[in-house]
């Protein structure tokens, strides 16, 4: 081989491994771009999931008075359920004194819950709730001590929660039978609401409720 043609296979070598050289440095500089960019997609996705609740409790499109998805049900305070303005109360056997029409006295509220007065001009019987949760009709006696105690004529077998009232209640009443001297069970007693709003004339129940209603404050005497 010549002199000649050693020199230029030299030369094309030396030439080959410059541009494998500057390939290599390109290849580097270009995967290391490429995992740049990666790893500033990967932050921004980041920062972009953690921001999101924040948008969502800032944007507008909720409409007013709308709750973030985070206040469960059992977090919000519902309003209070109105008591019926008036009750029939019937006891077919025993205390049927206890029989009759009941008003709601809106101002009175013993042991935390609702008091309705009945209607009679002989005898007064109320219809409120003990301290231990049950719903009871008791006499004058137990509306000069505040309604601090349970006893009745008729009261109902077991507590309510605050938001039942006596036309709901699913459990039986029972009342006082002087003979054995002691409550017992009666499925007759029966206790419905009463519309004071639209009564019939036809009915003795509604009839007692419209001539009530307007002297209930006047008859009330404590």
């Amino acid at each position: 081989m010549h002199a000649a043609d050693i020199s230029d296979l030299s030369t094309a070598a030396s030439s080959n491994l410059v541009l494998s050289t500057q390939r290599t440095s390109f290849d580097k500089v270009e995967t290391a771009l490429t995992m740049s960019y990666q790893k500033a997609g990967l932050q921004y996705f980041a920062q972009s999931v953690a921001a999101t609740p924040r948008k969502m409790q800032d944007c507008h499109v909720f409409a007013p008075g709308a709750r973030p998805v985070g206040d469960t049900p059992d977090q919000r305070q519902l309003p209070p359920r109105l008591p019926p303005q008036a009750l029939h109360v019937s006891v077919p056997t025993r205390q049927t004194a206890c029989s009759g029409l009941y008003v709601l006295v809106s101002k009175e509220q013993p042991n935390g819950r609702a008091l309705w007065r009945q209607k009679s001009p002989e005898l007064v019987h109320w219809l409120f709730c003990s301290p231990s949760g049950r719903w009871c009709i008791g006499g004058a006696d137990v509306q000069r001590e505040c309604f601090s105690r349970g006893a009745g004529y008729v009261t109902q077998t077991c507590p309510s929660s605050p938001d039942v009232f006596p036309p709901e209640c699913e459990t039986l009443w029972q009342l006082w039978d002087s003979d054995i001297k002691r409550f017992r069970e009666d499925s007759t007693i029966q206790v419905a609401r009463v519309d004071l709003t639209s009564w019939d004339s036809s009915s003795p129940i509604n009839n007692d409720a419209k001539s009530f209603e307007g002297h209930l404050e006047a008859t009330l005497e404590y």
